[in-house]
């Protein structure tokens, strides 16, 4: 595995893990990643709406903490392994149609935790949902 992240590599490896399993099923989709930041992306559709018609609130918060996942992952040597401890969602508004689009930027990281700072806005640009996610390193990449 590369010792450091690329624009390259973190394309091929977040590209995939997006597009498949939940990730893939809910479609979020990656728009940027570098070391302390994600930028990702949510269409609004039918399958992630809940009963009154509004995005899923677990859509939302899997959008958070995709994202937080994401830069923490590139926050650390490839081949580093890391897991979501604790997230904590504030919703602000509730949307039928368009795009979401989420932020995260990093309040500390550690060598085995770091603490995300994660914004959704719709792409008009309203404020929807935001968010604290704590994630930890549970394997670290062999030594070279």
């Amino acid at each position: 595995m590369a010792r450091e992240w690329t624009p390259e590599l973190i394309q091929e490896q977040f590209g995939k893990r997006l597009g498949t399993l939940f990730n893939g099923h809910v479609g979020i989709e990656l728009v940027e990643a570098a070391p302390g930041f994600a930028k990702l992306r949510l269409p609004i559709r039918d399958e992630i709406l809940q009963p009154t018609g509004v995005v899923h609130g677990g859509a939302v918060c899997t959008l958070a903490d995709v994202t937080a996942g994401v830069a923490a992952h590139v926050s650390y040597p490839p081949g580093t392994d890391i897991v979501t401890v604790e997230i904590k969602v504030n919703f602000l508004a509730g949307l039928r149609e368009g795009v979401l689009l989420s932020e995260a930027k990093p309040l500390q990281i550690g060598r085995r935790t770091s603490v995300w700072e994660i914004r959704i806005n719709h792409d008009s640009g309203r404020p929807v949902a935001f968010a604290l996610g704590t994630f930890m390193v549970v394997k670290h990449p062999p030594e070279e």
